[in-house]
């Protein structure tokens, strides 16, 4: 799934339905077809904050802590260099692996 703006736009998916923003720097993407288990591998990517030259450095996504893992959502949190916390990017990238139902 690619993310862009802050105002959410899906401007790439497969098998995504949705993307709620939970607040800044937390976001759910829903699944169309549920996967067989919750057992999965998630990759992201970010863009950093606009003006930030620190940004791109130490930018990440990481999966929600305290939501447990599930076969049909992942909780995501995006982060931006020389911040501390979560912060909403640019963009991200999360690409989701595993079975199908």
């Amino acid at each position: 799934v690619d993310i862009s703006g802050a105002v959410l736009s899906l401007t790439a998916n497969l098998n995504v339905t949705s993307i709620t923003d939970n607040g800044t720097g937390d976001f759910t993407i829903s699944l169309t077809t549920a996967l067989s288990t919750s057992a999965l591998c998630a990759v992201g990517m970010v863009r950093g904050q606009t003006g930030d030259t620190t940004a791109n450095e130490l930018a990440g996504i990481s999966i929600d802590t305290g939501t447990a893992l599930s076969a049909s959502a992942l909780r995501v949190w995006t982060k931006g260099g020389g911040v501390i916390g979560v912060v909403d990017v640019q963009r991200f990238n999360v690409a989701i692996f595993g079975d199908f139902a």
